[in-house]
């Protein structure tokens, strides 16, 4: 198994262990050094800043900036392309630009995605690199997409 794949099962497991065992289970907040049965950890103490950790691993799975490039879909669990329903963001503020965007399928099945892009901002991405659904489930394929220095656009992606 090459390395990047064993990286990112591990990063897969260490996201969903943190969303199901760190957080309260009424609000989802993190919170630290708290149980019910031990009563010298009460009362409940919340932890924004891992709260903060939290949203930032979620952000980061959907998009991050790397020198002009902009990575999108990277870290997101395989089972969310199996739904068949649009992934991105809205307005998320990246490299001093606002950026939106949306993967969405073509078709059924996992071969054609269709990306829609929008910079508001000054910064715009060299090119997009979408982390796809590959031809075996679990897999990835990356997908190239160059914006020519064009603050708006789409294209289909895949097969």
């Amino acid at each position: 198994m090459p390395p990047e794949k064993r990286f990112l099962i591990n990063a897969e497991a260490l996201f969903k262990a943190t969303l199901a065992c760190s957080v309260s289970r009424d609000l989802h907040l993190a919170h630290e050094r708290y149980c019910p049965q031990l009563p010298w950890l009460l009362p409940w103490q919340p932890n924004a800043s891992a709260n903060g950790r939290i949203l930032e691993m979620v952000l980061r799975c959907l998009c991050f900036v790397k020198g002009d490039t902009c990575h999108l879909l990277q870290g997101v669990p395989s089972i969310w392309f199996d739904f068949g329903v649009p992934l991105g963001v809205d307005r998320l503020c990246v490299g001093g630009s606002l950026l939106t965007f949306s993967v969405a399928p073509v078709e059924t099945g996992r071969a054609r995605w269709r990306l829609s892009y929008s910079c508001q901002g000054a910064w715009i991405p060299r090119r997009f690199v979408i982390a796809l659904p590959g031809r075996t489930p679990g897999d990835r394929a990356m997908r190239e997409f160059l914006t020519g220095g064009k603050a708006n656009g789409h294209g289909t992606l895949g097969e």
